[in-house]
C-alpha cells in the first residue's frame, strides 16, 4: 500500500466526499438574467445573497441552483491503469447526475492525470528525476510512499426553494 506498485491486498475502502455549492441567479420581468452569483459554499451565505437580491426593485424572480460534487478515490496500483494506449474508461452517469468523470491521482503529484499514459509517464519521469537527474531545483518527491488514486467525479444540479435552502443551515 505503500507504493504505486503495490497489491490491491488488504486496500482501503474508497473515500467518498460530497461538496455543495449555490448559485444565486435573479431574473427580471422580461426573464433576463440580472445577476448571478459565483458559487457560493454555505446555504446561510446563499441566503444572504437571496435576500440581497430580492430587494432590488428590477428583480421578478430568482433561482436557487444547488450544486453537488461527489468525489470518491479508489486506492490503486499501477498494475490498475488502463494499458498503453488505452483510454480512460468513464464512470456510468448515475441518474439525477449531468457529469461524471475519471482521472488519476498521485498523494504528491499533478491534481489530474487523464489517462493511464499520462500517470505512468509522470511517475518514470519523476523517478528518474529522483535517482538520476536531481539538482538543487528539483522538488524532492520520496517515490516509494506514492499512491496512486483511481479519483471519480460526479457532477448534479437542482432547483431549490428558498424554504429547501433555509432547512440547510
Amino acid at each position: 500500500m505503500r507504493s504505486p506498485h503495490s497489491t490491491p491486498s488488504n486496500r482501503p475502502a474508497p473515500l467518498t466526499r460530497e461538496r455543495t455549492l449555490f448559485t444565486i441567479t435573479s431574473f427580471d420581468d422580461e426573464g433576463n438574467r440580472l445577476y448571478s452569483t459565483l458559487p457560493l459554499d454555505g446555504a446561510a451565505t446563499a441566503a444572504r445573497w437571496h435576500d440581497d437580491l430580492a430587494d432590488n426593485p428590477a428583480t421578478q424572480r430568482i433561482t436557487i441552483t444547488a450544486n453537488t460534487i461527489e468525489r470518491t478515490e479508489q486506492l490503486i496500483t499501477v498494475d490498475e491503469l488502463p494499458g498503453p494506449g488505452e483510454p480512460t474508461p468513464q464512470p456510468e452517469l448515475p441518474e439525477g447526475a449531468h457529469t461524471a468523470r475519471r482521472f488519476y491521482h498521485f498523494s504528491s503529484g499533478p491534481a489530474v492525470l487523464r489517462t493511464g499514459d499520462e500517470a505512468r509517464a509522470w511517475l518514470k519521469r519523476t523517478t528518474e528525476q529522483q535517482q538520476q537527474h536531481r539538482t538543487p531545483h528539483t522538488v524532492y518527491v520520496n517515490v516509494s510512499q506514492l499512491q496512486l488514486f483511481n479519483v471519480t467525479l460526479i457532477e448534479r444540479a437542482r432547483l431549490l426553494t428558498f424554504a429547501e435552502l433555509t432547512v440547510l443551515y
